[in-house]
């Protein structure tokens, strides 16, 4: 009704345009709006780079360093500044303003009241895993899984591998022909060391590898509380053990087992008898086998004499009649 008085044509649904002059509005409602509009664009600038970052969600990605501080780098990504916490940093790479990056894209959070939406990283274990995808082909097209990875960045790490062809050899594709291809790897970590090993789905066999370059030669499987107990070599023992723990911590990650190793002459303390074959038990194995064998063929010469005196037999029945 109000709007017949002023234009008796209007339909319900039709458009009411109410004429507004500026002069009526107030100095702190303008602010307001400026405000407001202010807002709504940075939350439709904030949504674009959601749209286009969470696609790039654990992948690798390039940027250049913009800024380094005590406790992050931001790197710049083109449409958005990418923060980098110091907690995700390789500690022994420098960090210069300038410098061409590549980061791990860890989270892309979407109402974000921080500086940045886009969490990067360079120690992340599957910064590591997008690396040799690249690198290899055989993880590229699947014919070799990578089915765990231990990382302590910048210094070595341990992957394990699996091939879901039986001709593939996983371990040999991933190092390359003289190593060249985990060298390549290694060369983009800033030389960080990295173990293949071959993925077993049977425990004692997996920790045996993840516990390389030692040889293990005993284990104690304790499958409710997933531990188990590795006998080394007492020669072999620090290097199972490796510099400051780490071969051993890697090992535990990798193989999500509590790992106890013990050389030798510990486990002789310890009264434990590691499951293995001494020398003396495989030459008693052989001569128990030899002996069985040698009676089977006893029997059976003993079984064709009783034939042929049973045929002899026969021949002289028959001569008599």
């Amino acid at each position: 009704e109000d709007a017949h008085e002023t234009n008796p044509e209007l339909n319900i649904g039709d458009l009411y345009e109410i004429p507004v002059s500026i002069d009526n509005f107030m100095r702190a409602t303008a602010m307001h709006v400026k405000t407001v509009l202010k807002q709504r664009v940075r939350e439709a600038e904030k949504e674009a780079i959601y749209n286009e970052y969470i696609d790039k969600k654990d992948e690798i990605i390039s940027g250049i360093i913009e800024k380094v501080q005590e406790k992050f780098v931001l790197v710049n990504l083109g449409r958005v500044i990418a923060i980098m916490p110091s907690n995700q940093w390789v500690a022994t790479e420098n960090y210069r303003i300038g410098d061409s990056i590549n980061v791990y894209v860890v989270d892309v959070v979407k109402d974000s009241k921080k500086s940045s939406p886009v969490l990067v990283s360079r120690n992340h274990p599957n910064f590591l895993r997008r690396v040799m995808e690249r690198e290899i082909n055989e993880i590229f097209d699947g014919t070799v899984e990578i089915r765990s990875i231990a990382r302590e960045a910048g210094d070595r790490s341990k992957v394990a591998v699996w091939s879901t062809q039986p001709n593939v050899d996983a371990t040999g594709a991933c190092i390359g022909a003289k190593g060249v291809r985990i060298q390549s790897i290694s060369q983009q970590l800033a030389g960080e060391k990295i173990d293949v090993i071959l993925y077993d789905e049977r425990p004692e066999f997996y920790v045996a590898e993840a516990l390389k370059p030692s040889k293990v030669f005993g284990i104690s499987l304790d499958e409710e509380n997933k531990a188990m107990v590795a006998i080394v070599p007492n020669e072999d023992f620090s290097l199972a053990i490796g510099k400051k723990g780490q071969n051993a911590r890697l090992a535990v990650k990798l193989t999500g087992w509590k790992i106890d190793i013990k050389s030798e002459s510990q486990a002789e303390k310890m009264e434990f008898a590691p499951h293995h074959h001494h020398e003396d038990e495989v030459e008693e194995a052989i001569e128990d086998e030899i002996d069985e064998i040698a009676e089977e063929i006893r029997e059976e010469e003993e079984y064709a004499m009783d034939e042929e005196d049973m045929a002899s037999f026969e021949d002289e029945n028959e001569a008599e009649e």
